[in-house]
């Protein structure tokens, strides 16, 4: 399956681009992979590159970080526990540095 990854604010200097597509192997059979697991795959993804970036400590979003996916309709869902939420095919994952005031 498909994941695609948008990078907001500086996320995007950092990641060198505004967005990625990576595949994902179902895991186990035919279930799909958690937003953790594409996390994992999109730091591997920028391993040995010169320019990256780094989303998760301990299995969690970083501080300072915010994850989202986007809803059929375009619009963004907040995500907080990314262990707790599996992916769909061509789904898009909206990476974004939070931002002091709002």
């Amino acid at each position: 399956m498909n994941v695609h990854f948008e990078f907001l604010t500086q996320l995007r200097d950092k990641a060198g681009t505004d967005r990625v597509t990576l595949f994902l192997p179902p895991v186990k059979g035919n279930e799909y992979p958690t937003i953790l697991q594409a996390l994992k795959e999109l730091e591997k993804h920028f391993i040995g590159k010169e320019k990256g970036i780094r989303v998760l400590e301990n299995d969690r979003i970083r501080r300072g970080l915010m994850l989202f996916v986007r809803n059929l309709s375009g619009g963004l869902t907040r995500v907080s526990d990314p262990g707790d939420r599996e992916l769909e095919d061509e789904q898009t994952i909206v990476l974004a540095a939070a931002m002091a005031g709002g």
